[in-house]
């Protein structure tokens, strides 16, 4: 576990796709997720109810009697085992060395979009269109605003000669 958080230290705090950091983070933040909501929300109602991150956050921020009869320590165990949770489903997923952890790899958090005149278009212009690694990931501040480039494969700006993009954008 010191390995894994180690990465933690020079992190950037940004959900990078070649980020060991943010994979960890990732992994981590959902099993926090889920043990929080388990915690908090009541079994018969967890069928219908999803916290969001938001909420997960104030409810670790400052635990309340529902955490028991010292919130702060049983808040911090649930830290602890997320994190144990997060790690051993990694390393089940993408195998025992962390370098191979990175966020946006193919075997994780990653998708490929194809662009939608891809196939009408000759090959060798097809081979031209970019493929483009997005940072981010749902709960995030648009990676489109932060990053205007990374949208240019939904662009018929792709295309070799065109410029134009979406407006506003």
């Amino acid at each position: 576990m010191i390995a894994a958080v180690s990465y933690f230290k020079d992190w950037d705090y940004q959900l990078a796709p070649n980020s060991i950091a943010a994979g960890i983070y990732n992994e981590w933040e959902r099993q926090l997720k889920r043990a929080v909501s388990d915690k908090m929300v009541p079994q018969r109602a967890r069928e219908y109810l999803n916290p969001q991150l938001k909420q997960v956050i104030d409810w670790l921020y400052v635990p309340d009697g529902r955490w028991g009869e010292q919130p702060l320590q049983a808040r911090d165990a649930i830290l602890v085992s997320s994190l144990q949770n997060a790690l051993r489903e990694l390393k089940q997923r993408l195998g025992s060395d962390l370098s191979k952890w990175e966020y946006g790899q193919p075997n994780y958090k990653h998708i490929t979009l194809q662009h939608p005149f891809g196939m009408a278009v000759k090959e060798d212009i097809r081979a031209k269109l970019e493929v483009v690694r997005r940072p981010g990931a749902a709960t995030t501040t648009s990676p489109r605003r932060l990053f205007p480039d990374t949208h240019r494969y939904w662009r018929l700006g792709s295309l070799p000669g065109h410029q134009q993009s979406w407006p506003g954008g």
